[in-house]
């Protein structure tokens, strides 16, 4: 019993209460084995039990005070009488029955190997969900991490500074290209301009006529008036006079009215 406790659970405690297990005297000393036993109460569970014998040999675990003995124990109590194929009173009043003490002590003991598989399981299983939390809290991370610098404000600086560049690039080239066309079109503007200009009209003689009051210009003899005062502007200065005579002379026309 003692090695079958020690494979399956090597942690575990056993004590022995060594009592005679036929004869006279061995109903008494299995009393006491329990009384001690529950006495000490160190243990968390009781194996009373011997080796296989003939019915005779078995009276002990009969008789009226093992019973008893059993049945009040605090301790819970396997009967592990070594027969299979008969019962005894020790049987029927313990709280479980082994068909041997070795039995018992597989009753009482886990098998050390198979939780050593089953936490070598989980303990995989627990790994494998670990490594999966890990690997979605990376891959979480690494998102945040370039959602962050998708927003960041230097990136966005960073790219408006190159929309800038290239943009400025546009502007220069296309000023490059453009100042020329417009001094072209400047000058063309300029010669008609001068083509229209009065001031080359006056420099050739001729004067613009205007009123002395306001400054209107006068453009035909009709609301002028005899005495009117009128400025003439020439082509390099203004002369004022007072209006004589108003006719309806053409020009290129000699006669006189």
């Amino acid at each position: 019993m003692g090695s079958v406790v020690e494979i399956r659970w090597p942690v575990a405690s056993v004590r022995l209460y060594p009592f005679a297990v036929q004869g006279q005297e061995a109903a008494l000393a299995i009393c006491n084995a329990l009384k001690a036993a529950n006495q000490h109460g160190w243990a968390q569970a009781i194996i009373v039990g011997r080796g296989g014998g003939s019915l005779e040999d078995l009276q002990a675990f009969n008789d009226e005070s093992v019973a008893r003995a059993i049945a009040g124990s605090v301790i819970p109590v396997i009967s592990a009488v070594g027969h299979e194929t008969d019962f005894s009173i020790s049987d029927f009043v313990a709280d479980l029955r082994a068909p041997t003490p070795s039995a018992a002590a597989e009753l009482l003991t886990p098998d050390s190997a198979a939780l050593k598989q089953m936490f070598f399981s989980h303990f995989q299983q627990l790994q494998k969900r670990m490594a999966g939390l890990l690997q979605n809290c990376a891959q979480k991370h690494d998102q945040l991490v370039n959602r962050l610098n998708m927003q960041h404000p230097g990136r966005k600086i960073h790219e408006q500074g190159k929309t800038l560049a290239a943009l400025s690039t546009r502007l220069n080239v296309s000023g490059k290209k453009m100042i020329p066309r417009l001094q072209r079109r400047l000058g063309e503007l300029a010669r008609t301009l001068n083509a229209v200009s009065p001031l080359l009209t006056l420099d050739r003689g001729y004067a613009i006529l205007a009123a002395a009051e306001d400054g209107a210009i006068l453009t035909s003899v009709a609301g002028i008036q005899k005495d009117q005062a009128v400025s003439a502007q020439l082509g390099d200065g203004r002369i004022y006079a007072t209006v004589d005579k108003v006719t309806d002379e053409k020009p290129g026309n000699d006669s006189k009215k």
